[in-house]
């Protein structure tokens, strides 16, 4: 089973249906375009040097505050056992990433197994991508 909420045993909502953690809103969702720290909100790109918006202290903790998990991603393909969604990100619309990305995530069931499959591509320059999903699996 996966667990389609946030999750963070310090603060409950007031119905105890779900539970919230306002700092940390990428819980089973995709926060690219980078996920973990940029330390010091920075990085190099064949000798460029991009800065990008600190959220985490001195960092940028999943490519900051226009993450991928505030997006609204689009169904772009579904079959009886798959569903794909696609996410645009805009060059610089996430605070220092250079160039257009494409993203997909494709959720599928076999039996009784279930996978995913993400893919990203900048089609137009080289940017930094390190995708992920962190599911909570009970």
């Amino acid at each position: 089973m996966i667990l389609t909420f946030q999750f963070a045993p310090r603060r409950w909502a007031a119905d105890q249906s779900t539970a919230k953690d306002p700092g940390h809103p990428v819980y089973n969702s995709v926060p690219g375009r980078y996920v973990n720290r940029i330390g010091h909100g920075t990085y190099s790109i064949d000798n460029k040097t991009y800065s990008t918006e600190l959220n985490d202290g001195t960092n940028t903790l999943h490519s900051g505050t226009n993450n991928w998990s505030y997006r609204t991603w689009n169904a772009t393909s579904a079959t009886n056992n798959s569903i794909t969604f696609t996410v645009r990100d805009e060059a610089n619309s996430e605070k220092g990433m250079p160039g257009l990305v494409l993203a997909n995530v494709t959720y599928s069931v076999d039996g009784d197994e279930w996978s995913i499959k993400m893919d990203a591509v900048s089609p137009n320059v080289k940017s930094r991508s390190s995708d992920t999903l962190p599911p909570f699996v009970v």
